[in-house]
């Protein structure tokens, strides 16, 4: 009869620490099943009775990024992160999340710890780079770019590169634009970056035949109607800048 209780106790025992296994693995096939909401709510379920497994949270912040909820992403990543801190891919998720929020700085934080311990990673370096521009720390952020360039060149790399440049006012640009014109998609980026610099330039009819041939290439370019509605302006162009 002891034998048998024991045995009962034991098979117990091994139920309950393999249901939480269970669970996740289920919460885990809805998430690669597209079933986000479902996922959501398995993996929720499965904090309720574990709460400290991290994985899970990780995974949680990884569903809500799908759904685009991205402040709930960020906590459950940080609560992943104060569980299990060696969880290194999560500071690359979490400095996602903080970019897609539009908090550049608190992504520049997580990209950095994340390229600490990852040094090199492409996502991470590129990402960095766009969140510096996007702070106007102009110098920080071409050396990332510059990096992230050496790579893989693209089209937003480059661009984001020249626009650090010709902040910097850097002899540099020239030679980005040039790089530009020869990746997929940055001929418009191009030249969408030499009308800024001959606007920078106060060259007004060479900014705005380049910015036109930019609006020809990609018509959804960003700055790309702000800044040719100033040069249109700046030639006395009223009805072409207030329709730019």
């Amino acid at each position: 009869m002891i034998r048998l209780l024991v045995a009962a106790l034991a098979l117990a025992l091994a139920q309950e620490q393999t249901e939480p296994a269970r669970r996740f693995a289920r919460a885990v096939e809805l998430q690669r099943s597209g079933a986000l909401k479902e996922a959501e709510a398995e993996y929720r379920a499965l904090l309720a009775a574990s709460p400290g497994h991290a994985e899970a949270q990780a995974n949680l912040g990884a569903v809500l990024m799908r759904l685009d909820r991205y402040d709930e992403a960020v906590a459950a990543y940080e609560a992943a992160l104060r569980l299990a801190p060696g969880l290194t891919p999560v500071l690359l998720n979490l400095g996602i999340a903080h970019y897609r929020k539009g908090e550049f700085d608190r992504a520049v934080a997580a990209l950095k710890s994340f390229l600490e311990r990852s040094p090199g990673n492409l996502q991470a370096t590129q990402l960095a780079g766009l969140a510096l521009v996007e702070l106007g720390r102009d110098a920080e952020a071409a050396e990332y770019l510059r990096r992230a360039a050496a790579q893989a060149e693209d089209a937003g790399t480059l661009y984001a590169l020249g626009l650090a440049c010709l902040r910097l006012r850097s002899a540099e640009l020239g030679g980005v634009i040039e790089r530009l014109k020869h990746v997929a998609g940055g001929e418009a980026h191009a030249h969408l970056l030499g009308g800024l610099a001959h606007l920078d330039r106060s060259e007004f009819r060479d900014a705005v035949r380049e910015l036109e041939v930019a609006r020809a290439l990609n018509h959804d370019l960003p700055r790309l109607h702000y800044s040719l509605g100033l040069g249109y302006l700046r030639l006395g162009r009223s009805a072409q800048a207030l329709a730019s």
